[in-house]
């Protein structure tokens, strides 16, 4: 309670000063305006309960299907211990297995622990930021699979100032993840994104910067 408590009141503060002008001219009182600010603040609390401190969201609940795992299985070393530290309902750990990878795949926090040689995943888009800064501090090579608009973010700049060892694996086709609700695929659910994504891989070796699936 005493960090929601100080978030409430960080929040009421800024959303007082950015606001300053219009609730002067309008002559709230103090008090209308913390009650506005307050009400606003939980709607977001609630919207955004798992996200607001960089926690992973519900809506991140959309798999990889095993036809992204077979397009890029020849670029995942086989002569390696791999982690797929991102559980979700556990089917990216068991497809790996199927095609011949030496893979750990736990329900265990991808922040708390330091598992395998090379790491691959489909990350939660919510937190990526953090899992970036995560595994530069990790320092292992990994290929994750992001929205391409992530190379383009000012943190991904920062964390990866020295491009030398970056590159990518472009997807023949947007990739359309699976949506799950409760562990199932909800009923009548049409696989669709609406949005491209791109394999990030670092100290990965391979021949090409860039390659094409």
């Amino acid at each position: 309670m005493i960090v929601d408590n100080i978030s409430i009141f960080l929040y009421n503060n800024a959303f007082i000063h950015k606001n300053r002008i219009f609730l002067n001219r309008n002559q709230c009182s103090l008090n209308t305006i913390f009650i506005i600010v307050n009400n606003i603040y939980y709607i977001n609390l609630i919207m955004f309960y798992k996200g607001h401190f960089g926690k992973q969201r519900k809506n991140d609940d959309y798999y990889t299907p095993r036809s992204v795992w077979e397009d890029v299985i020849d670029y995942i070393p086989k002569d390696k211990i791999i982690w797929e530290p991102f559980y979700g309902d556990g089917s990216s750990g068991q497809i790996l297995r199927d095609l011949d990878v030496h893979v750990i795949h736990e329900q265990i926090d991808f922040f708390d622990n330091n598992l395998g040689e090379v790491l691959v995943s489909n990350p939660p888009f919510s937190i990526k930021k953090q899992v970036f800064k995560r595994l530069k501090l990790l320092g292992k090579p990994f290929m994750m699979l992001v929205p391409c608009n992530t190379v383009h973010t000012g943190y991904f700049h920062k964390i990866f100032e020295d491009r030398s060892e970056i590159q990518f694996i472009i997807p023949s086709k947007r990739i359309h993840f699976l949506k799950h609700v409760d562990g199932c695929i909800p009923e009548g659910w049409k696989s669709h994104s609406n949005f491209d994504t791109t394999w990030v891989c670092w100290k990965m070796n391979f021949d090409k910067d860039i390659t094409w699936l």
